[in-house]
């Protein structure tokens, strides 16, 4: 056994030699829990722990997480060694058996990453937060280390171009005399002398150089070169800012409060995604890192084919996102999208239930985007739009699937038309509230959640159309009060809204159809306190 736990992280391939080649078991810890495995080999298996974590192939995604974040406090030790003697069969029986023995003792938090659900789900958006910090630190250090390198590229490549320039005036004035110092016959007749040709090649030469170190051509370290790294890591820096924007977000919804339990999952991962249906809780689907690249790449695809179509507009292009990454209406058609990283399906992007939910609501379009990593670019994988069915069978041309006649708004649309109204109105400069997150899917409360300097505010809001009658006050208002009044003392307001059509704004039961103008009537704040 060690004498003391070691930083798995720091270990270096001849530090291995602190653990024994034996049978036994160990245990890897952290703040965050432990990982208790048996090996036959203690220092192979340990290095191999180190390795796969080390250059992020380990299948724990758990440990994996807590490696990246907290390397330096994930500690390797030996808890027991296998006593001397036992045969093969005995010393399978006993591995198992102390395996068991110790992990009940630790818990072995770490062990479940490949469970349904994981014991540090409540802890992972802290985890991230931690490592995203320290990515975000180290861009920052390395940005301020090559704007530091670039102001001493800039001063030297000013000094070699004054240098060059006085050369070439020197060498200049100098071919001018020899060209006088010439013969009459050799001027004459145009005949160069030596100095004049040697004066030539080196006036070339420099003359070369200045053009290719203008252009930072071939020139190592130039002020070019490390411009375009300070521009790669600026752009770097701003994904780590808005990752740990949205982190904040998630935490502000869900700090200090367990999150809720994930749908169960089967080993074909997208498959059971796709039956998952939205039901009165769930998750915002997580941004990561390559999440947000590849949301803003699907995004500016979709924005070109968008922009040319007049009656094309976008609902939903925020995040965190519930359930759609997108959705937009073209022509009198909705469509809801979300995208896929084609190499690696199963990161947790993807809720094909959630999607076909919409659908069914509203008689829309559920499309997938498969997406696929090329280098720094994200781009598509199909032509055109790039859109596929949930069912992976056939491509989507939103261009071909208009209708002669628009449909009436379906429930969803009239809802979710009542919370962007309400959001828009929380957003006015006349109440100036910062919207923290929103959300329109039927039968999922509150709708929004906003904040007033550090005044939380929970959102619910009712709509309904055609009816001379507005909604009532939900039943489910009491519920969402008890849950604000737990999770951050915070009040909530109730907005009711009717929806008319503008053709017809003197009949209220008139319906509206998609792409009708709306004339809404609000009646709301209703304030409800925890008395």
């Amino acid at each position: 056994m060690t004498d003391k736990c070691q930083n798995l992280k720091e270990l270096k391939a001849c530090s291995f030699e602190l653990f024994p080649q034996s049978a036994g078991i160990y245990r890897l810890h952290s703040p965050f829990g432990s990982y208790v495995g048996q090996s036959r080999n203690l220092r192979s298996r340990l290095r191999q722990h180190a390795k796969e974590l080390a250059s992020g192939s380990h299948k724990n995604s758990d440990l994996t997480l807590v490696f990246d974040a907290i390397g330096e406090e994930l500690l390797a030790e030996v808890l027991e060694l296998v006593p001397s003697g036992l045969e093969t069969s005995a010393l399978t029986v006993w591995l198992d058996g102390r395996e068991s023995f110790w992990m009940e003792r630790y818990g072995g938090t770490l062990n479940s990453a490949a469970a349904n659900s994981s014991p540090l789900d409540y802890q992972k958006n802290a985890l991230q937060t931690l490592r995203h910090n320290k990515e975000l630190a180290s861009l920052r250090q390395e940005l301020q280390y090559k704007s530091d390198a670039r102001k001493l590229a800039l001063a030297s490549w000013e000094a070699d171009m004054e240098s060059t320039n006085k050369e070439l005036h020197s060498l200049r004035s100098d071919y001018s005399a020899a060209k006088d110092e010439r013969s009459p016959i050799a001027r004459m007749l145009g005949i160069k002398s030596k100095k004049m040709t040697s004066l030539e090649a080196r006036i070339r030469d420099l003359e070369i150089h200045k053009l290719m170190t203008d252009d930072g051509i071939g020139i190592q370290n130039s002020p070019y070169e490390i411009s375009r790294e300070i521009d790669s890591l600026s752009r770097s820096i701003e994904i780590q800012e808005d990752i740990l924007k949205h982190l904040a977000v998630e935490k502000e919804l869900f700090g200090g409060q367990d999150r809720a339990e994930s749908v169960e999952q089967t080993n074909d991962a997208i498959q059971a995604k796709r039956v998952e249906k939205p039901s009165n809780t769930f998750d915002p689907i997580p941004v990561t890192k390559e999440f947000l690249e590849c949301w803003k790449s699907a995004g500016r695809h979709l924005n070109n084919f968008i922009e040319a179509e007049n009656s094309a507009v976008f609902l939903r292009f925020d995040l965190p996102a519930f359930a759609d990454h997108f959705s937009f209406r073209f022509r009198n058609q909705l469509f809801f999208v979300q995208f896929y990283d084609v190499d690696n399906a199963d990161n947790g992007w993807l809720f094909p239930g959630r999607l076909e939910s919409l659908s069914e609501w509203t008689g829309g379009h559920a499309c997938l985007l498969p997406m696929k990593r090329s280098g720094d670019i994200w781009e598509p994988i199909f032509p055109g739009w790039g859109l596929i069915t949930t069912d992976f069978k056939g491509q989507v041309n939103p261009n071909n699937l208009a209708l002669d006649a628009a449909p009436v708004l379906s429930d969803w649309e009239v809802h979710d038309c009542g919370v962007q109204l309400v959001r828009d109105m929380l957003l006015s400069d006349s109440i100036g509230y910062e919207i923290v997150a929103w959300q329109s899917m039927l039968g999922l409360d509150p709708q929004i959640v906003a904040r007033h300097g550090e005044q939380y505010v929970m959102v619910l809001t009712r709509a309904v159309a055609n009816s001379e009658d507005g909604p009532n006050i939900p039943d489910a208002a009491a519920k969402v009060q008890q849950h604000a009044v737990a999770w951050r003392n915070c009040s909530v307001e109730v907005y009711l809204i009717k929806l008319a059509s503008g053709e017809m704004p003197f009949d209220p039961k008139r319906p509206i159809r998609r792409g009708d103008p709306i004339l809404p009537h609000v009646q709301g704040p209703v304030k409800l306190t925890a008395d």
